[in-house]
């Protein structure tokens, strides 16, 4: 909020249209208590003020999806591929793959890999329900050697198999300068 003097921000747009929150906020940053305003009055002020916002793009980490797409492809570009689920070791069993053409990754991997990089403490839940943001479908994996999977399938568009899991390029050795 542009005050005359002084600038308030609020949290969240419920710390804005909460009369004591606004009063306090007030008070705080101008030094006066503005009075109290009955209930149908201060509905019909807040509506006012909510009419009168500008809205500033806050860019992809303020949204879910662009947040959600910063953790996947830091995830992705981070972690190695492998070939196949039913030849892992078990402390591997769980890093992404491709599956039918598409990134296959494990919420669990990718929430424990979210947290550390990102210093937070995300469900598996919370998890789950980002991806399914992307469009994401979760597919259960069965093989010989393997009891069951849960994957998530990720929408070739927006995370391209080929986008993280080409070699990197192989450099040339330079001649032995002592030849």
């Amino acid at each position: 909020m542009e005050l005359e003097n002084a600038t308030i921000k609020f949290s969240g747009v419920g710390k804005l249209i909460d009369q004591g929150s606004l009063r306090i906020a007030v008070a705080a940053a101008v030094n006066r208590l503005i009075p109290r305003i009955k209930p149908k009055a201060w509905e019909r002020l807040a509506q006012t003020m909510l009419d009168a916002l500008t809205e500033q793009e806050g860019g992809d980490e303020t949204d879910t999806v662009g947040v959600a797409k910063m953790y996947l492809t830091r995830y992705l570009t981070e972690s190695a591929f492998i070939p196949s689920i039913e030849t892992q070791p078990i402390q591997s069993i769980r890093k992404p793959t491709v599956i039918d053409g598409h990134v296959a990754i494990s919420a669990s991997d990718l929430q424990m890999h979210v947290n550390k990089a990102f210093f937070l403490s995300l469900t598996v839940k919370a998890i789950a329900q980002m991806l399914t943001v992307f469009g994401a479908r979760s597919v259960r994996i069965r093989g010989a050697r393997l009891r069951g999977q849960s994957r998530w399938l990720l929408p070739k568009d927006l995370f391209d198999p080929a986008d993280f899991t080409t070699p990197p390029a192989s450099v040339e050795e330079a001649p032995d300068a002592r030849a």
